[in-house]
């Protein structure tokens, strides 16, 4: 830890500070490993992240095996790596035990494995977890990591600035929070969400007045139906019934061919996650069964209207 880290630190809010190459959530960049199991020839390229001796322990990255770097080794910048547990599998150790202390190649760096790390997405979901090594480069570092409480944090985004102008007053103060960082790789998801949502309701709305008009139109066709009818010794719900199957029958058809279509295109969207939900089958269905009962009601409201009418008025009015 340098004197920059140390300051931070005295500071209770702050709870660990550490630094790396790259930024958390940026991806990193893919240099060639090899070792006895994997030679040289098969290019084999993971992605490499340098990083700090507290790395893992700041963003609470899980140690299966081994065991952490640190600092009090005095060689683990020189000859010390940490790896996931797809880095294992592809550099031909049968498990994760086998791993420690097994000797590696980074590019003419030579060392070998202090500890295993579980895996854990350093992409993007739409991306499967692939290989890791990290490897602790001191003066390769690019940014810091601090880890703060959840209380006063504007006090202690000050402090970190002060701290940071005091330390780097040639540089300017910049941040950024880690899930906000993460939420922006998914912007295109979320604002493809809220469009969707948006004209969904706005669709709804138009199909419900355009349904109350069609219905108050049809039901008018039909007053005088209607009112010999009832004086004939129909029941209102046998009104309802008749004025409302046709309208809920050509909406069940239209289900029928919406839904597997729209079940299609969420599976087909989902696929582009390698990491992903098990799209749930009762949505559709639970979905059309809202869709059939707003179209009933909205059909209802006029057909009901018509059917409490006093049918001497119908007779009448022909």
């Amino acid at each position: 830890m340098n004197a920059f880290d140390e300051s931070l630190t005295i500071n209770p809010k702050v709870l660990a500070v550490t630094q790396s190459y790259q930024a958390p959530g940026l991806g990193a960049v893919a240099r060639n490993v090899w070792n006895d199991h994997v030679p040289q020839s098969e290019n084999f390229f993971p992605r490499i992240l340098a990083v700090d001796y507290d790395y893992s322990e700041t963003f609470g990255l899980e140690i299966i095996a081994g065991r952490d770097f640190d600092v009090s080794f005095g060689t683990d910048h020189l000859s010390s790596f940490l790896i996931n547990e797809q880095a294992v599998n592809a550099l031909g150790w049968e498990s994760p035990e086998a791993a420690i202390g097994g000797q590696m190649v980074l590019e003419g760096k030579e060392g070998q494995v202090v500890g295993v790390m579980k895996d854990f997405n350093f992409n993007s979901l739409r991306n499967e977890i692939t290989p890791l090594v990290m490897e602790v480069r001191p003066g390769a570092f690019a940014w810091f990591s601090v880890k703060i409480a959840n209380s006063e944090i504007p006090q202690t985004l000050k402090f970190l600035e002060e701290k940071w102008k005091e330390f780097f007053p040639e540089k300017v103060f910049e941040y950024q929070f880690l899930d906000e960082s993460i939420n922006d790789a998914y912007t295109a998801e979320t604002r493809l969400s809220s469009i969707i949502g948006y004209f969904s309701i706005i669709a709804i709305l138009i199909s419900c007045i355009g349904l109350f008009g069609l219905s108050a139109f049809v039901t008018r066709q039909r007053f005088k139906e209607i009112g010999i009818r009832k004086i004939l010794g129909a029941s209102v719900p046998q009104i309802l019934r008749l004025l409302s199957k046709e309208f809920i029958l050509l909406i069940g058809i239209s289900m029928l061919i919406a839904l597997p279509v729209t079940w299609y295109l969420l599976k087909d969207w989902l696929t582009g996650f390698a990491y992903r939900i098990d799209f749930p089958w009762w949505v559709p269905i639970f979905t059309g069964f809202v869709v059939m009962l707003l179209a009933f009601l909205t059909v209802s409201a006029q057909s009901l209207k018509t059917a409490l009418s006093n049918p001497i008025e119908a007779i009448k009015e022909e």
